[in-house]
């Protein structure tokens, strides 16, 4: 009896949790927003999504390289490599006031002095207030967590173009016209993150849907893939506006 009362009460609290963070965007101003509550818009939200590519295999990864090895003794057993990747709408109000306050957080915004704090105001409120009525700028964060794969998809993402993305990328709107991006941006050195960006669809609409689509690149995870990230229209409201 005891255990099963244990286990109603975890649910429970699991349920309130996960309530919790759904709501956060409508209770709170995002200045008041937890580092926690950041992570949670950009990868779990009707904004940002997370795709999860996974190969159930164990293989040898060589403790020194990273490289994987066949020989026993070599390195240390890998179960279920796994490639991440969070899909947001970096465009969408609150995925910007999101990246604000990640900003503030890891700048310390509430122990800076007053010019300080100016400072750091204008130049977030001008990325707050870019005109973006052109355009819808998808950001993407990968990652794996074994070494080698993860150079792969580094060496991959860091060396493509708009151009050689034409075929393996492409938003559809909620029309169901597919277009291309028109540009692309990718971190370099230790990022592991791109931009694609889209024309934005003329007419706004608050019904349907838009979605997004690219190729994993050909790693032993998943090889060619397609990650398919869906946005529905009506979920998408921030102060009692479709915005993405």
């Amino acid at each position: 009896m005891k255990r099963a009362l244990w286990v109603i009460g975890a649910m429970l609290v699991a349920v309130l949790t996960v309530s919790a963070l759904s709501d956060f965007w409508t209770d709170k101003p995002y200045t008041k927003w937890s580092a926690k509550d950041v992570r949670h818009l950009l990868s779990e939200s009707p904004w940002g999504k997370t795709t999860t590519l996974r190969t159930a295999i164990i293989k040898q990864v060589h403790r020194e390289t990273g490289q994987f090895s066949s020989l026993a003794g070599e390195g240390e057993g890998v179960p279920d490599p796994t490639i991440e990747y969070a899909v947001y709408l970096r465009t969408a109000r609150p995925v910007r006031e999101a990246l604000v306050r990640e900003a503030q957080i890891a700048e310390k915004y509430d122990e800076m002095n007053d010019a300080s704090r100016k400072s750091f105001d204008d130049k977030w409120g001008k990325f707050l207030a870019a005109d973006v009525s052109d355009k819808i700028i998808v950001q993407v964060q990968y990652s794996s967590n074994t070494a080698d794969i993860d150079r792969q998809l580094m060496t991959f993402w860091q060396n493509q173009t708009a151009g050689t993305l034409r075929d393996i990328a492409a938003m559809t709107w909620p029309d169901g016209q597919r277009v291309a991006p028109i540009a692309y941006w990718a971190a370099r050195g230790a990022g592991r993150e791109f931009q694609l960006a889209f024309p934005r669809p003329k007419d706004s609409r608050e019904d349907g849907a838009i979605s997004v689509e690219f190729q994993n690149p050909n790693v032993k995870v998943e090889g060619n893939s397609r990650i398919y990230t869906k946005f529905q229209l009506k979920e998408l409201k921030y102060g009692g506006k479709v915005t993405y």
